[in-house]
């Protein structure tokens, strides 16, 4: 999975700091495809990307992710520390609604994915961040375990 950040890295033409991959042991599995994990991060990736173009000056920009295993549960808290969610919204969790937007280069699409692929898991998902906060953070549960072997 860390060659996949190497590729999202190069792709934000390797400005963006990914922190706390270190905190992935490899010994850790979550049972989802490879296709699903992308499906996840590359939207989260996305908007943070979105986010850090918008004309709020960052400076560093930094993605956290980390992965903590409780029990069955693989608990994967992401953050950056760009612009955050509108202050336009009233609901926060209508961003993992479809069409639902509050971006003039965006779709709507991304989070809903992001929703979806995380049900189809059987997964679950905390939006930590609120509406006008600096970054954005959001917590996901996955079903995984320890590989002994």
């Amino acid at each position: 999975m860390e060659d996949n950040f190497n590729v999202y890295n190069y792709k934000l033409n390797g400005k963006t700091d990914f922190s706390n991959l270190e905190s992935i042991e490899k010994n850790i599995y979550i049972n989802a495809s490879e296709t699903q994990l992308d499906s996840i991060f590359l939207n989260l990736i996305t908007n943070s990307y979105k986010s850090f173009k918008k004309p709020k000056t960052i400076k560093n920009r930094e993605i956290n992710i980390d992965f903590q295993l409780e029990g069955r549960v693989v608990v994967l808290t992401y953050s950056d520390n760009g612009n955050g969610l509108s202050e336009e919204i009233d609901d926060k969790n209508v961003i993992f609604e479809p069409y639902k937007t509050f971006s003039t280069d965006g779709t709507g699409m991304g989070m809903w994915i992001l929703s979806t692929v995380i049900s189809k898991l059987k997964g679950g998902k905390e939006l930590i961040s609120n509406p006008g906060d600096n970054g954005f953070s959001i917590k996901i549960e996955l079903p995984g375990g320890v590989s002994h072997g």
